[in-house]
């Protein structure tokens, strides 16, 4: 069951760092095109300043969701590296149940936060009235995502399962 969960978190992290990936280009396109538009012809896109920041949510949200899953979060390798293999195991452990601890009230507070836009119909004031819940659902399914992935690599370090990324330090696994 938790090979099967594992592919399945898998596969939505991958279409979560498509979905960042796809803003990050979205974003990049949208600032040129608004600074020629500024530039060469006066006012820009319309509401251009909030469809950015919120585009920037869904991307920091959605690689937030990838990044966990390659257990690449910054972390401090200082003392780390001179650890045996056992205390490594502790400060993993410790280490996830913090990123749980710290992950599962910010999930909470996006649903209520999503369902909140929703149930009141926000918008964005501006010239195009944006909706609000578009983000907030990808922000809320980015960390719920995340903490999935940290309770299921809780399990599978208390389970003795270990991923065949374990054993791979992070240039190997293609962060650097």
């Amino acid at each position: 069951m938790i090979k099967t969960a594992d592919k399945i978190l898998t596969t939505l992290e991958n279409l979560l760092l498509f979905v960042a990936v796809c803003c990050l280009v979205a974003i990049s396109l949208m600032v040129l095109l608004v600074i020629f538009e500024r530039f060469n012809f006066g006012p820009g896109v319309p509401d251009d300043v909030v469809v950015l920041q919120q585009t920037m949510v869904v991307t920091v949200g959605c690689s937030l969701a990838y990044i966990t899953r390659l257990n690449g979060h910054i972390s401090i390798d200082l003392a780390y590296a001179f650890f045996g293999q056992r205390m490594q195991r502790i400060a993993d452990f410790v280490a996830l149940v913090v990123g749980l601890l710290a992950s599962a009230p910010i999930t909470y507070w996006a649903w209520k936060n999503f369902m909140k836009s929703v149930d009141t119909g926000a918008y964005y004031f501006g010239e195009i009235n944006l909706p609000e819940w578009p983000a907030k659902l990808f922000f809320f399914i980015a960390f719920l995502t995340v903490s999935v992935r940290l309770a299921l690599m809780l399990l599978q370090m208390l389970a003795g399962v270990r991923n065949d990324e374990d054993d791979l330090q992070p240039a190997e696994r293609g962060l650097e």
